[in-house]
């Protein structure tokens, strides 16, 4: 049984408007580490718009970015970019919000940005 094509890209266009709303709580965000995480998460979301519009059959588990670059090469250099910086949102998610800086925080949301225009086009 296959999954309605329609309903699929219903899904990613909701995704799709989540990711302004998430990139809005990144730009509202005082805090260099709320921030950054805020603008990750817009990119995670971006990602499952990707996901949902591409539909991979997944035979196993495997890392969101890892499926992002195969089933979109287009966007591989952004899936890396954001897969090597899980550790860094992890520590920071644990606590270490030290480790972010404004200047990183105001990047990773600009990167985020352009990273939602590039999956949108």
């Amino acid at each position: 049984m296959s999954a309605d094509p329609t309903r699929a890209w219903q899904l990613a266009e909701l995704l799709f408007d989540d990711v302004a709303a998430a990139l809005a709580a990144a730009e509202d965000a005082v805090r260099p580490a709320e921030r950054y995480l805020a603008a990750h998460r817009a990119a995670l979301r971006v990602a499952a718009g990707v996901l949902a519009r591409r539909r991979p059959r997944l035979r196993e588990r495997r890392p969101i970015w890892t499926v992002v670059a195969q089933v979109a090469p287009e966007l591989g250099e952004w899936a890396e970019y954001f897969a090597m910086l899980q550790l860094k949102v992890e520590a920071v998610q644990a606590g270490a919000v030290g480790l972010v800086t404004v200047r990183e925080a105001d990047d990773l949301l600009r990167d985020a940005q352009a990273f939602a225009a590039a999956a949108h086009d």
